[in-house]
């Protein structure tokens, strides 16, 4: 018997369609309602889209367009997620106007750091993308839809596919990154070449992400920096989330005991087989928002004892969590 093609399920996110109708019932009490108030009290709806013609962002986001592309991918999705959990359609006319912005209006996005900023603005966009499609706005997404397609396929993807990147002996947070963005972009287009190539390469990819040493759950990028070290996890994570929500298992079991291990870093413990020395803090101990959905599955879903998690989740300025990049907002998704 032929094999069945492969079918997108959607809204198809970091949510599965059943979760993201439930954030209007589930957001009316606990944590999850703390969690939409904080997003709507950053996310006004007087804000304005910052679109630019040329984005040149070099490394560690110095140049011209980090802010803009960051900063709009974030209030997308957030003003989205808002408008799923509220019903207030304005944050949905918001997320559109601000992808209306950059398909009319960028058309040069280059410089050292211009795959990571695009996969960290785009996946997000094309996420926000992805739910308005599938809203009661989606007239309105079809409006600019063509356009939006348009300046990714000329854009964004190119920046995306460099072939230079796999080459790379690390594997580090951009790939993880990167691959984020181009399942979102597969989702959303329906693309199933492009979904293949992720999940074959997140497959390929994630045992060279993995430290094997004396440390259980070390990661390339721990001892880089604390936050390095959640940004590689971020994409680890979220990956395999919006995979399990398309029918595809990507999930392993070897990230409980990377989460267990930075959420052990960041209440600045110092796990066996590391030193005070190797646990560098130059952006200090700012908690990077990839803990709920890590939690949500492997402590929710999977029945898995996670305490230095469950703990970390509990610390201040932890819950709710921020949109940032393209992780986050995820005490109101999965909390």
């Amino acid at each position: 018997m032929a094999s069945q093609p492969f079918r997108f399920v959607h809204p198809g996110t970091f949510m599965s369609p059943k979760m993201t109708r439930d954030l209007a019932t589930k957001s009316k009490n606990g944590v999850r309602k703390l969690a939409l108030q904080k997003m709507i009290a950053s996310t006004p709806l007087t804000y304005k889209p910052r679109a630019i013609r040329e984005v040149n962002i070099g490394w560690g986001g110095k140049g011209v367009g980090h802010d803009e592309c960051t900063k709009d991918g974030e209030t997308a999705v957030a003003a989205t997620l808002i408008y799923w959990a509220s019903g207030d359609k304005r944050y949905g006319e918001l997320a559109i106007s601000i992808l209306k912005s950059w398909a009319t209006t960028n058309v040069v996005f280059s410089g050292n750091n211009a795959p990571l900023e695009a996969a960290w603005s785009v996946c997000s966009m094309a996420r926000a993308a992805e739910l308005l499609k599938y809203s009661e706005l989606k007239e309105h997404w079809n409006e600019i839809e063509p356009v939006f397609m348009k300046w990714l396929d000329a854009v964004i993807m190119p920046v995306l596919r460099e072939p230079s990147l796999w080459r790379w002996d690390m594997k580090n947070n951009w790939h993880f990154s990167i691959i984020c963005a181009r399942m979102q972009v597969a989702i959303l287009r329906e693309d199933v070449s492009e979904w293949e190539w992720c999940v074959k390469t997140y497959r390929e990819i994630f045992p060279k992400a993995l430290v094997c040493g004396e440390c259980c759950g070390e990661t390339i990028e721990c001892k880089r920096d604390v936050t390095h070290a959640q940004m590689l996890l971020g994409g680890m994570i979220q990956a395999p989330e919006m995979a399990l929500h398309q029918g595809i298992k990507l999930y392993d079991d070897r990230l409980i005991e990377c989460v267990e291990l930075q959420a052990r870093i960041m209440m600045k413990e110092i796990p066996k087989g590391l030193k005070s020395e190797d646990i560098k803090t130059p952006y200090g101990y700012w908690p990077e928002p990839i803990y709920e959905i890590a939690y949500a599955h492997f402590a929710g879903r999977m029945k898995k004892e996670m305490p230095n998690t469950a703990k970390y989740l509990q610390q201040p300025k932890v819950r709710p969590d921020r949109v940032t990049f393209h992780w986050g907002g995820n005490t109101l998704t999965h909390a």
